[in-house]
């Protein structure tokens, strides 16, 4: 991308030296020939905007180090490209044999190795009082109470939806609207998760966006995004489960997230244990990851 930037600047500033000669000597050849640079320089600029547009940068590929290690394994690695494009994070090690990002708003480390020195040297830079950490690679269970110390482990899947078509919800009586902070008070009564977030984060999660399903006025269901911009937060209440409002209520949120260009991958993050969740994921078209990563806390 930055190819094409700097020829249609040579490009647009020939162009300019034409036609200013050729208006000049009064020579029209000259003069054609800078307006035909002139427009070809425009149409390549058009090209960089529009690759920009549709989040085909190819910077990201050919001139980002970190995104191209990244892009080896979109899957895999959908939760550290999800944070480092939403630029919500540092980049604490970035070699050919591993990447090492942080997150700031959840105070997670996420980190993905190739060999063994990289995975030496990328512990060296997490500190021994860490919140989160997140290995992407099992190489890092080597060092686990050697290297670093941990309170608490978990295996979770990336699931990512890599289709572009929306889902098409069936008419019915349930009504699918966006919460607000009303909402809040229902939201932390029904989410099976509340206990283990601080008090002001389903707040925020509502804030930055959740979808409600609601019958006759009354909601009855929700769905949102961690702040990791992982799905997730799923919740039927006990009287309407079984009816299939979780799968439109999960579709209508993902036709959501597709719409929005920030081009952040849709995906979740699944525990190895959840096999319902699973399942439904694989039936809404998820693609899962091949190796699972290993959630440590502390």
């Amino acid at each position: 991308m930055k190819q094409i930037k700097k020829s249609s600047t040579i490009l647009l500033i020939t162009a300019i030296f034409c036609i200013f000669e050729g208006v000049n000597s009064n020579t029209p050849p000259i003069l054609y020939l800078g307006i035909f640079l002139a427009i070809l320089s425009a149409v390549r600029y058009l090209m960089v905007i529009n690759f920009a547009k549709n989040g085909n940068d190819l910077t990201s590929q050919d001139d980002d180090s970190v995104m191209r290690y990244l892009l080896k394994d979109e899957v895999l690695y959908a939760d550290m490209i999800a944070v480092y494009k939403q630029d919500n994070c540092d980049v604490l090690y970035d070699e050919t044999d591993g990447i090492l990002l942080y997150e700031h708003t959840s105070q997670t480390y996420l980190a993905s190795a190739n060999k063994r020195a990289g995975a030496i040297d990328i512990l060296n830079e997490i500190p021994q009082d860490y919140k989160i950490f997140i290995a992407h690679d099992h190489i890092f269970e080597e060092f686990a109470n050697t290297s670093f110390n941990y309170k608490h482990v978990e295996y979770k899947y990336n699931y990512v939806y890599q289709r572009k078509e929306y889902f098409v919800v069936k008419e019915s009586d349930i009504v699918f609207k966006n919460l607000d902070s009303t909402h809040v008070p229902m939201v932390k009564k029904h989410c099976s998760l509340a206990e283990g977030f601080s008090s002001n984060y389903l707040d925020k999660r509502v804030e930055v966006g959740m979808l409600g399903a609601f019958m006759n006025d009354d909601l009855v269901g929700f769905v949102g995004i961690h702040e990791n911009n992982a799905l997730g937060m799923l919740e039927i209440f006990n009287d309407y489960r079984h009816l299939g409002i979780g799968l439109q209520l999960q579709c209508t949120y993902i036709n959501q997230l597709l719409k929005d260009k920030s081009k952040v991958p849709v995906y979740t993050q699944v525990n190895a244990s959840n096999e319902e969740s699973m399942k439904l994921h694989e039936k809404l078209y998820f693609t899962k990851a091949v190796n699972s990563c290993i959630w440590y806390f502390n």
